[in-house]
């Protein structure tokens, strides 16, 4: 953090005047200095980027709760299992599997594949069990709620 935004005072009249109701949009008309909003959007983005990464994480704890799996094999599984919906980019892929690791979810060893090569196989954890539950159920109540707001698909001309 810059000296700039630590010594600045509107920042916690903004969230003063935020914390009884509905914060109000961010312009560039009611935002008092450019990198508050700035950091508004970024915020955005960052609570975007968190419901991504949580349900790429349920997707690998899921699809290892079937058996261990290298990486490509996991990618493999949630392609074919979504119907080819959801095509998993290694990009992403490869940092939740570790990310999984560090929080102790799942567990890797290296092992020769049929192929006669050296591969990376993942497997769930009994913490991993414990968690893919936990987000079993919050997913489910995000969906309930979802379908409550979204109802059934109007028909045309309604």
């Amino acid at each position: 953090m810059t000296p700039d935004l630590e010594a600045d005072s509107t920042r916690p009249a903004i969230a003063a005047s935020t914390a009884g109701g509905d914060p109000p949009p961010i312009t560039e008309m009611n935002c008092a200095r450019p990198w508050a909003c700035y950091y508004e959007c970024l915020h955005i983005a960052c609570l975007y980027t968190d419901l991504l990464q949580g349900t790429l994480d349920m997707l690998v704890l899921r699809t290892l709760a079937m058996g261990p799996l290298h990486g490509y094999g996991i990618a493999k599984a949630i392609r074919t299992n979504s119907g080819e919906a959801l095509d998993i980019d290694f990009g992403s892929l490869y940092p939740a599997l570790k990310r999984l690791e560090l929080k102790g979810w799942i567990g890797a060893t290296w092992e020769i594949s049929g192929y006669n090569r050296r591969v990376k196989v993942y497997r769930l954890t009994q913490a991993g069990r414990k968690q893919l539950r936990r987000e079993h159920s919050q997913w489910a109540d995000f969906v309930s709620a979802v379908g409550q707001i979204m109802g059934p698909v109007p028909e045309e001309g309604k």
